[in-house]
């Protein structure tokens, strides 16, 4: 079993968005260091979200880490230049060689009046007439092959990371996308409706075209996890999102034999190996326990051979984080 992570740095209401940036860097070296695979972040633009920008923050915590692999969940492609995407990853590449990843997404995050304001004059009934995302996300692919004439994103020579497409739902569109391009593919089990997941995945798997960049396919689950030393204990965490937000439920949820039971169920039907878990937590302090919790349970490889600790407070002494 692969577990790697993908953090939204979601603002509880009674924390400073500085600091939860802040813990959510400190929180990297601890997950390399109980052996997470992928530290992953996405791209929002709604107020209870402590950054809309994950590029910005990639460099900061591959600085600070020595292995782990640190990319996006993913970049909204709606609203980016791909040749300006394509640029900052490569730069990003040849700072942190193989380990860099560049996600990407056709999500929505935040309202018309953002959506606006990312690209001006956004239509979302024309985008999709358009076929807007699609058109990006190979012109993005172009640029990171060389495909492109007549210029080659800097730095010229430098070789892209792996472009790996998110989808969910019923749709396939990114899974056909991935599947014709030969890039990576992740599917999302906790946005919207995932029964016929396991379907999307295999599809992408049989319809596979090899590329330079990934010679076979390569699948990954998401989903949201709270993970509690007690059953009783991960359904106070739920029921305390559950009164923020209608609807967000986990998708693993328990004490931590439960998840790695659920989590392996759920590889095993989607014929993956690796589960990116985005985990649901009150506070700082709550969110490392159950990288702990998984991490021991779940028997991950530590590459350092060393026990983790949590970051010291600002006065230098460990404390609580971001409690609500």
């Amino acid at each position: 079993m692969k577990l790697s992570l993908l953090d939204f740095g979601y603002v509880p209401p009674a924390a400073k968005p500085s600091r939860v940036l802040r813990d959510l860097v400190a929180s990297a070296p601890i997950a390399e260091k109980l052996g997470f695979y992928r530290f992953w972040l996405a791209e929002h633009h709604e107020a209870h979200f402590s950054y809309s920008c994950p590029e910005l923050l990639i460099p900061q915590i591959a600085a600070s880490t020595s292995s782990i692999r640190v990319g996006t969940a993913g970049v909204l492609m709606h609203f980016h230049s791909p040749l300006k995407i394509a640029e900052t990853f490569r730069m990003l590449e040849a700072l942190y060689p193989g380990r860099v990843d560049l996600g990407v997404a056709s999500g929505l995050s935040g309202s018309d009046q953002i959506r606006h304001a990312l690209r001006h004059g956004f239509d979302l009934a024309q985008a999709v007439r358009t076929r807007l995302y699609t058109s990006q996300v190979e012109e993005l692919l172009g640029w990171c092959r060389n495909t492109i004439e007549g210029h080659q994103a800097t730095p010229r020579g430098q070789a892209s990371p792996p472009v790996l497409l998110m989808g969910g739902g019923r749709g396939i569109g990114n899974m056909t996308m991935a599947a014709r391009h030969g890039t990576a593919f992740c599917y999302s089990i906790s946005h919207g409706s995932s029964e016929t997941g396991p379907e999307i995945v295999a599809r992408y798997r049989a319809e596979f075209q090899p590329s330079a960049e990934l010679p076979t396919p390569q699948t990954a689950i998401a989903g949201t996890l709270i993970c509690a030393e007690t059953n009783s204990e991960a359904l106070g965490v739920q029921n305390y999102f559950l009164a923020l937000d209608k609807g967000l439920k986990a998708a693993v949820i328990g004490r931590p034999e439960r998840c790695r039971a659920v989590i392996q169920e759920l590889l095993d039907r989607y014929g993956c190996d690796e589960f990116i878990a985005m985990p649901m937590a009150t506070n700082q302090d709550e969110k490392l326990r159950s990288y702990r919790l998984l991490s021991e349970t779940c028997q991950l490889t530590c590459p350092t051979g060393t026990t983790p600790h949590p970051p010291a407070d600002t006065d230098g002494k460990p404390g609580a984080r971001n409690t609500v």
